[in-house]
């Protein structure tokens, strides 16, 4: 199931996009991207899983990133460092019609996997994403509560839409989870992990 990019991944741009990226607070909307173009993408929710799929990817074109201005006075008194631009590009996903074992479900089997997708879902689809480097919490739907503990991460990525199929592209009956869950409405994921943090009063507590 390999497939060769269209694009060589240098270093950096692999340390950038290679990577298991994380939709939601929770954990549960994820997609994994291989330097050799496997992938896997998954949706999950209160002990259900909607998606566990195998997918290729390969990207298109790499695009000039703007040099960022410097960070300003109040920035640098506040330690806030502005996030960095690493990579902007368009990179092609095609989610595979096929079970497989996934390693972003390790406790699963192929057989336990959901059938939730029309076949429409399983053609390639180009997105246009920017990565930054910088400090992440998950994106989360409300505000926060105080005293939340949460995961840091390090890269964020953009998408100019969602990796999820959007609701047309499932099977009859689902409507109704998918208004509650809406997976196809995330764009924001980020990436490697690098601290727990604590907010308190809206702030972050390294």
């Amino acid at each position: 199931m390999s497939a060769s990019t269209t694009v060589d991944l240098n270093s950096s741009l692999h340390d950038a996009i290679c990577n298991i990226w994380y939709g939601d607070f929770y954990l549960g909307d994820v997609f994994l991207l291989n330097a050799d173009g496997t992938g896997e993408i998954g949706s999950s929710a209160e002990l259900s899983l909607w998606i566990a799929q195998p997918l290729r990817w390969k990207l298109i074109e790499a695009h000039e990133t703007i040099v960022e201005p410097p960070a300003t006075l109040i920035e640098n008194i506040l330690s806030r460092p502005r996030p960095v631009t690493e990579l902007v590009a368009t990179i092609e996903i095609q989610i595979i019609a096929e079970k497989a074992k996934l390693s972003i479900y390790r406790n699963g089997t192929p057989d336990e996997y959901p059938d939730n997708l029309l076949d429409r879902a399983f053609l390639p689809n180009e997105f246009r994403v920017t990565i930054e480097r910088g400090k992440f919490w998950a994106p989360r739907n409300g505000r926060p509560r105080d005293n939340m503990v949460e995961f840091v991460f390090d890269l964020r990525m953009t998408m100019d839409r969602s990796p999820f199929p959007p609701m047309e592209l499932w099977k009859p009956g689902m409507q109704d989870v998918l208004e509650y869950m809406r997976p196809f409405d995330k764009r924001c994921f980020v990436a490697q992990r690098s601290e727990t943090t604590e907010r308190q009063g809206g702030c972050i507590c390294m």
